[in-house]
């Protein structure tokens, strides 16, 4: 009978083989891990159940350190692949195209803000507008998740300031000094 560390070895090497001259999507791996681990016996209910699911992602997590894979993101996927392996071309351009969204984005941002001194409510709104404009990306699921993306990545590039005490949708201070100009 094989140990468990046996069975996760062959986890292992099954990742490894798999990905030997190619990319895998972040959905094919985890799929591709859940599978491994079914065949060796170490899962045994359906992908869907919770604790099955949570077991798959911390293995294929640590796989992901073991094996030393690097993941890669791009507009419209999330990509994992050995450091020795080159990315296919479309994935390339995937990666590609968010670098240079990224880059658009901070040069936007920049040319708003000369000061690079934002409100949390300006910052969030200027990212969210910047990308549901952008008519290079097609896919609503895509815009959400670049949304998410950019509003925490180019949070380190500027000053941004908290907006202090809201009221609903409104911080206070913008409300009183709205008062003041109407």
């Amino acid at each position: 009978m094989e140990t468990l560390d046996e069975r996760l070895t062959a986890v292992k090497y099954g990742i490894r083989e798999r990905l030997q001259d190619k990319e895998m999507v972040m959905s094919e791996y985890w799929e591709t891990t859940y599978n491994l681990l079914l065949n060796e016996g170490i899962v045994e209910a359906p992908y869907s159940a919770v604790d099955t699911m949570t077991i798959s992602t911390r293995i294929g997590s640590g796989m992901i350190d073991n094996l030393g894979l690097k993941e890669c993101r791009g507009i419209y996927g999330r990509y994992v692949c050995r450091s020795d392996v080159k990315l296919s071309e479309a994935a390339q351009n995937d990666v590609e195209a968010l670098s240079e969204f990224k880059s658009s984005l901070r040069d936007y941002l920049a040319a708003v803000f000369d000061s690079n001194s934002f409100t949390r409510s300006e910052y969030d709104t200027l990212v969210r507008d910047y990308v549901e404009s952008s008519a290079d990306i097609y896919d609503f699921r895509a815009k959400s998740e670049l949304t998410g993306i950019m509003l925490a990545s180019m949070e380190s590039c500027f000053d941004i300031e908290e907006d202090g005490p809201r009221i609903g949708r409104y911080n206070i201070k913008l409300l009183e000094e709205s008062m003041k100009r109407i």
